[in-house]
C-alpha cells in the first residue's frame, strides 16, 4: 500500500466504550514497557490494542479473530 498516515498530535478518545477503555489500557501498558525498537512498529501497536481489547471485553475475542 502506498497510503501513509501520520499522527502529529495526541489522540483523544472521549466516549466510554470497550474500544476507548482498551485504548487507554494500551496507552498505560505501553508507558510501562521498555522503549525498544519493537515499540516503533505498527504490529506492536495493533497487537497490544488487540490484547487490551480482549482483556477489557472479559477475555472474549472479537468475532472473526483467532
Amino acid at each position: 500500500m502506498g497510503d501513509h498516515v501520520r499522527v502529529t498530535g495526541p489522540v483523544e478518545v472521549e466516549a466510554v466504550t470497550v474500544a476507548s477503555v482498551a485504548f487507554r489500557l494500551m496507552e498505560t501498558v505501553a508507558a510501562h514497557e521498555k522503549n525498544g525498537p519493537e515499540r516503533q512498529s505498527r504490529e506492536y501497536w495493533f497487537r497490544l490494542y488487540h490484547q487490551c481489547w480482549i482483556a477489557v471485553n472479559g477475555g472474549d475475542k472479537p468475532a472473526g479473530t483467532e
